[in-house]
């Protein structure tokens, strides 16, 4: 304005409403440069209920379980600061506030049996898989031993079913007939290099383990020269009673109720992709006698590092992570069958 300019030329460089720029002006007038600030009550100043006090009083408090026992919610935070600095009441936002103030967001728990194992069966599990090697030829001797991990999965005519992307208001469908029917999948896999030996069977029992076992002893080369150490689960058909193990294979068996710990379990999720929100007619058409139902035909969509960071044990040198070309059959009595492939 002291350089000649009009309100509303004003206005319009500064994309002000004229009435608010004679507003300013008036305020200039009456009070100088000081009267142009913020004139919001207590704006800016001091926090009065997020006190740097209260949120490390908070920290403490939120450890333990609120006076009614329940969970910790926004309003009862509002509640427990009320009570702090002795008002009557505070507003349920400033609880969901003084939350996001200590850094705490909502977070769903992860589920975990109550006989899991502890920090200390772990640090076991992990001294177990590497036995000591003493004598001059141990480094030989370790470069030779290899950490695999396997699991067993089953998959059948039960459906699959999983979310999609879909245009709103039009719900996708999936048919599914359920059936009791399944095939067992058995994954071998060394987290080190990510190769994988895959098995399928229509029955679990210790024979066929004994089977499995023996294919995958031969497919990785175990023996006197190359020991494998293989962890496990605690499956009542694993058991070393009455098992025939190769030899080069070290059973290592992990802490009950503990499945986070088993590296083969991330195999589980690209066998039940291909799977997902399909109806299958016959146990036949699911398995390896079928018109490749385990055979995924975009791994590279799931490789993309920005789009999927998927485990190593997905990275193998063949585009499929289940490649069904590479199968050949045992046949066991009882009609047991088993088919193996490896990669």
């Amino acid at each position: 304005m002291s350089c000649g300019y009009e309100v509303d030329e004003v206005a319009e460089l500064l994309s002000f409403s004229p009435r608010w720029v004679r507003a300013l002006l008036k305020r200039y007038n009456e009070g100088g440069a000081g009267a142009l600030g913020d004139q919001r009550r207590r704006n800016g100043t001091k926090p009065t209920i997020l006190t740097p006090d209260a949120l490390a009083a908070l920290k403490e408090r939120i450890k333990t379980p609120p006076d009614d026992g329940g969970l910790w919610t926004g309003p009862k935070i509002a509640r427990w600061l009320a009570k702090f600095h002795g008002v009557q009441a505070v507003h349920d936002q400033r609880g969901w506030d003084a939350l996001i103030a200590i850094g705490y967001s909502i977070q769903q728990p992860r589920p975990r049996h109550p006989e899991a194992a502890s920090d200390k069966d772990r640090s076991a599990l992990k001294k177990s898989s590497w036995p000591q090697l003493r004598g001059s030829s141990a480094g030989i001797r370790m470069r030779r031993l290899k950490i695999w991990a396997m699991d067993e999965h089953r998959i059948g005519l039960k459906p699959i079913v999983r979310g999609v992307w879909a245009p709103v208001g039009e719900r996708p469908i999936a048919l599914g007939h359920h059936r009791f029917e399944w095939l067992y999948v058995t994954g071998f896999v060394e987290p080190a290099s990510g190769r994988t030996v895959w098995n399928i069977a229509n029955a679990v029992c210790k024979e066929m383990f004994e089977r499995v076992l023996a294919d995958f002893a031969k497919s990785v080369g175990a023996g006197p020269t190359k020991r494998i150490v293989l962890q496990l689960d605690n499956a009542g058909w694993h058991g070393p009673e009455n098992l025939a193990v190769p030899d080069g294979i070290r059973l290592v068996f992990q802490p009950a109720h503990s499945p986070e710990i088993q590296p083969a379990e991330h195999l589980w999720a690209f066998v039940n992709e291909p799977l997902a929100n399909r109806c299958f007619a016959t146990i036949e058409s699911l398995g390896p006698s079928g018109r490749r139902p385990l055979y995924r035909a975009h791994p590279a969509a799931r490789h993309h590092p920005r789009q999927y960071p998927v485990p190593l044990v997905a990275k193998s040198a063949c585009q499929d992570v289940i490649n069904r070309s590479r199968y050949y059959w045992f046949f066991l009595p009882s009609g047991l069958r088993l088919r193996s492939w490896a990669h």
